[in-house]
Parts: structure tokens; C-alpha cells; sequence
């Protein structure tokens, strides 16, 4: 019974442990080798050695992994745009990287890749392979006793048995191989130190929040950039004879484009004639 038991669940754990190790793997394989995230680091560095020019933490090498996600608190202005740190290296992205970013957010790209790899624990998965491989290894024990030995089922069972544990193994190296990528990756970033060494579910998770920072960012210059073009593209507005047409302060009324009568040629006074004005000035004798 138990032998029928782990072949008719072994698939379903089996693709889970494997399927996990893949995506952290795969993750792994996009921080070490993707030209578009080593752009992107580039500028990152690079904007952190300007801001911190003429201090001892200037012309820096490389930066705490933090630095990803603290630089949304950063706040810069660009022109009479506020924003952060993240606005800028995006444009920055855009400007000198043209299209690198529209990869990493595509369907296949390098975002989604690292947002499934923070779903998953290394140390968790060697832990569920290590309790199936630990199973399949008591179960072949049973099925090679020498009171099973001659059984024909028993025999058959343990042939299945057998090619499962080769695919435990496989999937063993594979794990192998996955903990020195992150291995690599830890010294890449200075996480060797037990106060800064993080787990790949808070090492993906910190390159997933940024990632989606820089995504709002470009999406936000996206469409600025289509409210200027469509503002650009609107036909100027035709001033029409009635918008020239003045107010009067006093009156409210239109005033006529047909200039004033002088004094006295409508038979009116002129206002400084008289015995006196409003002015104190005197009319003429």
C-alpha cells in the first residue's frame, strides 16, 4: 500500500519541488546574466555616486541591495514635475536604453520571471526533496527484504521505484547548481555576512517591489508624454471680433471700436471748461 501510494502522488510533488526549483533557478540566471537588469544597476550605481560625491561614500563599487527599495523615499524635482530617485533613473532607462525596459515588462521578461522566483524558500525546497528522496528510500528497502524479494508485484514496484529516485537525484543537482548561482549572486551583492545574507524569497521580493516602483514610474511618463503629444497636435484657438472686444470697467458694457467725439464737436462742454473743474483747473475768460 505504501508503495502504491508514493508512485500515485509522486508525480504531483515531484512537479511542485521541481517547478519551484526552476523559477528560482531561472531567476537567478536573469541577476547574473540580463543585459537589461545590468543597465539598470548601472544607472542605480551611478546616481548614488553623484548624490554622495565629494563624501567618503562616493565613487562607490557596488550598493546595499536595500538601496533598491529605499530609493522610492528619495524625492527629486524634474522641472516643475515633483517625483523620486525611481522617476529619474527610469527616464534615464529610457533615454539610454531604449526599449530595455519594455522587455523586462513584457509577458516573458525579466520582472515576472523575478516575481515568481520570491514566491519560494531554497531551503524550504532542499527540505521537501530531501523528505521524498528520504521515502522512496525506505519504500525500496521494504520492496528489496528478502520476504519480498521473490514477489513479482513487489519486483515491478520497485523498478518504478528505482526510475523515480533517478529523477530525485537529477532534480538534486539541479538544486545543487541553484545554490551556487545564489551563492554567487550573495557575493555579487555582499550578502555573505550572517547581517546582511538574505533568503531568495526576500532577495526577489526586494528586485520585485523595485521593479514595480519602475514600472508606475514609466507608465506615469507614458502618459505624460501622451497628454503632450496631444496637446501639441490640437489646432490653435481663432480669436473671434467679439473676444477682442473690451469690457468697461465702470460700465460693463462693450466698448466701441469707433473712437470718442472730441469736446464740443457733439455740443457738449469740454470737462475742463467752466468757471472750475473737478480738477481745480480754471476755464478760460
Amino acid at each position: 500500500l505504501r508503495a502504491w501510494h508514493f508512485e500515485n502522488t509522486f508525480l504531483e510533488r515531484f512537479s511542485a519541488i521541481a517547478g519551484a526549483v526552476r523559477e528560482v533557478a531561472h531567476g537567478c540566471q536573469i541577476v547574473l546574466k540580463s543585459p537589461s537588469i545590468r543597465h539598470l544597476l548601472g544607472i542605480v550605481l551611478y546616481v548614488g555616486n553623484y548624490l554622495n560625491g565629494g563624501t567618503p561614500r562616493g565613487r562607490a563599487d557596488g550598493f546595499a541591495l536595500d538601496t533598491l527599495v529605499q530609493m522610492r523615499t528619495v524625492k527629486m524635482s524634474n522641472g516643475d514635475r515633483p517625483g523620486t530617485l525611481v522617476d529619474y533613473v527610469t527616464q534615464q532607462m529610457e533615454r539610454v536604453y531604449s526599449g530595455d525596459l519594455e522587455q523586462v515588462f513584457s509577458s516573458n521578461g525579466e520582472f515576472h520571471g523575478m516575481k515568481k522566483a520570491a514566491r519560494f524558500k531554497v531551503p524550504d525546497l532542499a527540505q521537501d526533496l530531501q523528505s521524498l528522496c528520504n521515502n522512496a528510500e525506505q519504500i525500496q528497502q521494504m520492496l528489496k527484504s528478502p520476504e519480498n524479494a521473490l514477489d513479482q508485484a513487489f519486483t515491478q514496484h520497485s523498478t518504478v521505484l528505482a526510475n523515480r529516485l533517478s529523477e530525485l537525484q537529477r532534480l538534486r543537482g539541479e538544486l545543487d547548481d541553484l545554490e551556487k548561482s545564489y551563492e554567487e549572486i550573495g557575493v555579487w551583492f555582499h550578502m555573505e555576512d550572517k547581517s546582511t545574507k538574505k533568503g531568495t524569497d526576500e532577495f526577489f521580493g526586494i528586485w520585485d517591489k523595485f521593479l514595480q516602483d519602475v514600472s508606475n514610474a514609466r507608465k506615469a511618463i507614458q502618459e505624460e508624454e501622451l497628454k503632450e503629444k496631444r496637446r501639441n497636435s490640437m489646432p490653435p484657438r481663432r480669436h473671434s471680433v467679439a473676444g477682442m472686444r473690451g469690457l468697461d470697467k465702470d460700465e460693463g458694457k462693450p466698448r466701441s471700436l469707433t473712437p470718442p467725439p472730441r469736446p464740443g464737436e457733439d455740443g457738449s462742454k469740454s470737462p475742463a471748461s467752466g468757471r472750475g473743474s473737478k480738477l481745480g483747473l480754471r476755464g478760460p475768460r
